[in-house]
């Protein structure tokens, strides 16, 4: 994500092309945060971008999000710009700033009753005391009462994103090139904000309780924190259970059929062959819509085909499911996807399979693995895959906006002579 720079102080759509791919990506990761902390319509949000080498960024009560070109270079993609403007709305959420102007009143009234009491006595050290008494509310409660509320924000602004469909692991990068940008900083405690390396270590554990909100877009912010640890505790129960999946047996012949949204009728997939590939052996699927898709052995994705014969290539092979396959199961990797014209781009996807879970589709219910993949940070796919079937059950893609551009969901499948497929629940 690059900003431009000019005279303004806004930067301005029409300075050009890059600040206006700038300006809305910033709108739309704040409209996806806002929607996500169920937000809008309820103030009169506004975004400016500020052209500054702040790298900061900031909401105010009113609802106007502030975002200085600087957070680009902590940011680095969208998603680590999600993690930033989630932590700033968090603090609107967590009314932050009536508590800290609350905060901060108590304190001025406090040293104000020290001086009036210092005058009558007389003391010739009232100068110093009343120095010592200003330092011990600064930082004995203002600053650990700021740190407080920074962590909070940092932690239901982690749910935030999460919600919004952005990888919330992403947030430990920001905070790993913060400080690298900004040096070892202030003692902690004598700091507004926590530790860059505190808020990594807070994030990585509160990073199972996030996963919650990136599993379920739909699940409500939480009323306390403590409501989303007895969640998460009640989830680990569940998948405490769950099985281990192992490859599945397919053979030449293996057919499913799926309905997709947008597209009238059904098409069935079959395994028209085996072939040797460059990473082994593949298997050859042909649709009867004419299109065509190779796979290895293992569920990469090779090679997608199209009925008028153009071909779309993975290289490697796009791994969206990795076996043995169990929840708590995470991997990230680089492939680059070539089109039908020669041309190679290379794109960072990271998978992360989140739960087992009982899903209805076309009348009947499974137990399929939910498993997620993002496409540089940003949700992209959710796939529910069921070891009965051999394949998925359903399949989500993503537009860039978070919301859901392609549904596909199995109405039919090839029955296999273990109805629960190849499993291992020890």
């Amino acid at each position: 994500m690059a900003y431009a720079n000019g005279k303004s102080a806004v930067l301005m759509p029409s300075e050009s092309s890059t600040s206006a791919k700038a300006i809305a990506i910033v709108n739309r990761v704040s409209k996806r945060i806002i929607d996500a902390a169920g937000l809008q319509g309820k103030l009169n949000w506004q975004v400016v971008v500020v052209k500054s080498n702040n790298r900061n960024a900031f909401v105010m009560p009113n609802g106007k999000i502030v975002v200085f070109t600087g957070v680009s270079s902590v940011a680095k993609n969208e998603a680590g710009l999600a993690a930033i403007i989630g932590h700033e709305v968090a603090h609107v959420i967590a009314h932050h700033q009536a508590e800290r102007m609350s905060q901060v009143l108590l304190a001025q009234l406090s040293l104000t009753i020290a001086d009036i009491v210092l005058a009558a006595s007389d003391s010739k050290y009232q100068p110093a005391i009343s120095a010592g008494l200003g330092l011990g509310a600064q930082y004995g409660v203002l600053l650990p009462f700021s740190r407080e509320h920074e962590s909070e924000a940092d932690h239901i602004g982690l749910f935030i994103m999460a919600k919004a469909g952005y990888d919330p692991s992403e947030a430990i990068g920001v905070w790993e090139r913060m400080e690298a940008a900004g040096g070892s900083g202030p003692w902690e405690l004598l700091s507004t904000h926590p530790s860059d390396s505190t808020r990594r270590a807070n994030i990585r554990k509160w990073l199972p309780e996030a996963n919650l909100y990136y599993a379920d877009r739909t699940r409500s912010l939480p009323a306390s924190l403590s409501e989303v640890k007895l969640a998460l505790s009640e989830q680990v129960s569940r998948t405490a259970l769950a099985p281990t999946a192992l490859s599945p047996w397919i053979e030449p012949g293996y057919w499913y059929q799926y309905r997709n949204s947008g597209r009238s009728g059904q098409t069935t997939y079959r395994v028209a062959r085996k072939e040797k590939c460059p990473v082994g052996e593949c298997l050859v699927f042909s649709a009867d819509d004419g299109t065509s898709r190779i796979y290895t052995t293992e569920g990469g994705l090779v090679e997608l085909g199209t009925k008028e014969g153009a071909r779309t290539r993975f290289f490697p092979p796009l791994r969206l499911i990795k076996f043995p396959l169990k929840v708590g199961d995470s991997w990230t990797e680089t492939v680059s996807r070539e089109d039908p014209s020669g041309r190679r781009q290379a794109f960072r996807f990271k998978t992360d399979v989140l739960n087992y879970e009982s899903v209805n589709v076309s009348g009947k219910a499974f137990m399929a693995f939910k498993i997620i993949t993002s496409l540089g940070g940003i949700r992209y796919r959710e796939d529910w895959y069921a070891p009965e079937a051999r394949t998925y059950v359903r399949i989500i893609i993503y537009n860039e906006q978070g919301h859901q551009s392609a549904v596909g969901e199995l109405v039919g499948y090839q029955l296999s002579a273990d109805p629960a497929g190849p499993m291992n629940t020890d």
